[in-house]
Order: structure tokens, then sequence, then C-alpha cells
């Protein structure tokens, strides 16, 4: 008997290993085919056929292209947590070994499969469910970054280093994630290689979480004046 998916409500489970197989196979196809095609290419009988299995035996599973694409991103994205996690458990317990282990990281899952995020991330932007995975997997991977960074809290020089690494998380991801979705990484500001973002978002981030004096000065005249403005 199948079991329905506990995180879609969509997805039957066989319990034969032959049906696992189709399933593994049939994800595995749509993965494929989203990276090679892009979304608006993307059909089930391209899946079906991509994965050698009938365009029945795939509605049988899913019943709409939205529920497949669905359980495509949540697979995907639990893959780069998963990395992501390993990669800094295994890091040296320095600010500098994580901050290079998180970028090296999601540069190297998003530039290996630029297509396939393109299109998982135009797919979220109609689909409620999928875009809250996408709300979901920041968080777990911002308190990845921040637990294992705290290892070496002594080494970040802002006054309150939570308030530091949600910052350096913004620059990092938000670069990082702008170009899945638009192509680049910010029009013509930035038109460097992954390679070079990863650089440079490693130098930036690191300035700015072990940057000193000077830095909290600036800090207050900013606050200052902006509470003037405000008064004014």
């Amino acid at each position: 008997m199948s079991e329905v998916s506990s995180t879609t409500g969509l997805v039957k489970t066989p319990q034969q290993v032959r049906s696992k197989r189709s399933l593994a196979l049939v994800l595995e196809a749509a993965r494929v085919v989203l990276d090679r095609d892009g979304i608006h290419d993307f059909t089930m009988t391209g899946v079906a056929t991509e994965a050698g299995v009938s365009i029945g035996g795939i509605y049988r599973r899913f019943e709409s292209k939205d529920a497949l694409l669905r359980v495509v991103k949540d697979r995907e994205f639990t893959r780069v947590e998963e990395a992501l996690a390993a990669r800094l458990g295994a890091a040296q317990p320095s600010l500098v070994a994580v901050v290079r282990e998180f970028v090296t990281c999601l540069v190297e899952e998003f530039s290996a499969a630029e297509r396939l995020f393109q299109s998982l991330m135009a797919a979220s932007g109609t689909d409620e469910e999928m875009h809250a995975r996408g709300v979901a997997w920041l968080d777990t991977v911002f308190e990845a970054f921040r637990t294992a960074a705290m290892r070496d809290a002594a080494a970040i020089r802002h006054e309150d280093p939570d308030v530091a690494l949600r910052m350096a998380f913004q620059l990092i991801s938000g670069v990082l994630l702008r170009r899945p979705v638009s192509g680049t990484y910010g029009g013509e500001v930035f038109t460097g290689t992954w390679e070079q973002a990863s650089v440079e978002l490693q130098t930036a981030a690191l300035a700015y979480l072990t940057a000193g004096g000077t830095a909290k000065a600036s800090r207050k005249a900013a606050s200052k004046k902006t509470a003037a403005t405000r008064r004014s």
C-alpha cells in the first residue's frame, strides 16, 4: 500500500523496491530536463522520455507538473543543505575557514546546475509551497552558517556578532541567488565569473566581519545621522 508524503501530501511512496527505483528515475530525469531545457520547455512528456517510463506512470505519482516541481525543489534544496552542513562541520573552527567553505560550497552547487536553480526559482514565483520551501532553505542555511561562524566568535569585531553574521549572510546569499534568478550578479555592476564572485564575496564578508574601531565609529555616525533625519 502506498503512503502520502508528510512533506507535500502529493508524492506516493511505494513499498516495492522497483517502484522506489522508478520514482528515483523520474526525479533525476526531471532534474536533467530542467537543467537542460529550462522551465519554459519543461514538460511531463519530456520527463517521461528522459526517465524511460510511461507518462501515465508519472501522473500516477504526481497530479500535475507543479506537484513534480515542488518535490524536485525540495530534493535539490535538501541536497544543498546537507552538502553545506558537511562542509561547515568539517571546516576548521576559524572565521576565515567557515566563510571560505560557505561561499565555496554555494558557488559550486549553483554553478554546477545554474539553469536548474534558475528554473526552480522562476517556478517559485507563482507557487506558494515552493516559495515557502525557499524561505525555509534560507533559514536553515543561515543557521548552519551562524553556528559554524560562532565557533570563532572572538574574530568578529562587531559589537553584535549576530547582526554582523546576518548582514554577511545577506550579502553572500543575495549576490549568489541573483545569478540563477536573473542570469547576472546585478546587471552591469559585476559581470565576473562564479570563481571571481567567490573570491570577492569572501573578501568583502571577512573585511566587514573583522573590521574594528573605524567601522564601529562609522556605524555610530550613520546611526546619529539617521536619527536626526527622522526627527526633521
